[in-house]
């Protein structure tokens, strides 16, 4: 009798082509993928070459660079899929800045979050742990900030002693952004933006290239309903759903159809409907109030997903994505939250910040993989 000794094999190769196609099926000896809260992601955040979401059941995951210990897994290894930040309580919302992730925490009782924080910032980690009443954080290169429930705004620098100091003439604050070395708030009533900090390039927004100590308002500029810092560079999202940016432009990052510098704001040029806009080092993007993205700026790792290694100076569509909720962007990494909870990202990923289990730069979205 012939012997069916080649059998096994194929049943194998079908069980691994029904696998790809039916992935979350447990027949033939498929493994489930994995879901439910600890893999729903309710915040992302994306640092220097690292990124970290917050998910459903309160847990906190992180991916990519760790030399300073931002992925919060006791390590210095670089991790090219999500590790489990351990002894954080019930997390509601994740903040990550170059070497340092923060979580925020819900104290009950209608007070603001506390914060933890962990990473390289030593300056950083320790003021955190005296925050409280806490609505937002904000994280730069060499300052952090943060809005209390009540409106007001504090920052501590990271060189020097961890000093929790009021920023004058900032009341009824709306909303912070912390870029590389310069930061911005937006009032509450009149949607006026002031900003601080280096302004090399315009950044702050007030007509000159002077650096300012103190808060100044960003000129002809009202309405502004969201905002975001870069690391040269600062952009609005309007009441009108346009939005503006002003600053460094060497990479085409400010969409107005140029590379020259603004030391006021600009409109990026073909876009509409934005409902929110994020900011990497020389990369912007807008989520538009039909869960689409739009992206302009650097692209020497192919963040704009164009099939070029070319900067664009104007909007550009980022294929295969609808219905997205979140976008976070670093540098040369671009991160997005969908409604279901999982998490795309696309750029850079010498150190696995884009979170497939590989190391490959990455031009076109890819699935986190939990």
């Amino acid at each position: 009798m012939r012997k069916l000794v080649k059998w096994p094999r194929r049943a194998t190769l079908f069980s691994l082509v029904a696998c790809a196609l039916l992935a979350s099926w447990t027949v033939l000896g498929c493994k489930k993928r994995q879901s439910g809260p600890a893999f729903q992601a309710e915040d992302l955040a994306v640092g220097g070459a690292h990124a970290c979401a917050s998910m459903k059941d309160g847990s906190v995951r992180c991916w990519g660079k760790n030399d300073a210990g931002q992925l919060g897994d006791k390590t210095r290894e670089d991790r090219a899929r999500p590790v489990l930040v351990e002894g954080l309580p019930h997390a509601t919302a994740i903040i990550a800045g170059p070497e340092t992730s923060c979580a925020l925490s819900e104290t009950g009782a209608g007070a603001g979050a506390q914060v933890t924080c962990w990473g390289g910032d030593d300056t950083l980690v320790k003021a955190a742990s005296s925050l409280h009443d806490v609505a937002e954080l904000a994280l730069g290169k060499d300052l952090a900030c943060a809005r209390s429930k009540g409106g007001t705004v504090a920052c501590w620098a990271s060189s020097g002693p961890p000093v929790f100091a009021p920023v004058a003439a900032l009341e009824h604050v709306a909303g912070i952004a912390v870029g590389g070395h310069h930061a911005c708030a937006v009032f509450e009533e009149v949607g006026v933006v002031r900003c601080w900090g280096k302004n090399d390039a315009g950044q702050l927004g007030d007509g000159t290239t002077t650096d300012r100590a103190e808060p100044v308002t960003v000129a002809r500029l009202r309405g502004v309903v969201q905002m975001a810092a870069g690391e040269a560079h600062t952009c609005a999202v309007l009441s009108d759903r346009t939005v503006s940016c002003w600053g460094s432009n060497r990479h085409g990052q400010l969409g107005d159809g140029t590379h020259s510098d603004r030391a006021t704001p600009a409109s990026v040029v073909r876009l509409e409907a934005a409902r929110a806009v994020a900011l990497g080092d020389g990369h912007t993007c807008a989520r538009l109030y039909d869960g689409t993205l739009r992206c302009w700026g650097q692209n020497d790792a192919g963040q704009q997903n164009d099939g070029t290694r070319t900067d664009r100076e104007t909007p550009g569509m980022i294929s295969g994505l609808f219905d997205v909720q979140q976008l976070a962007l670093g540098e040369g990494t671009v991160c997005a939250r969908l409604a279901d909870g999982s998490l795309r990202c696309w750029g850079r990923n010498q150190h696995g910040q884009a979170g497939d289990g590989t190391r490959d730069e990455r031009p076109v979205p890819v699935t986190v993989r939990w």
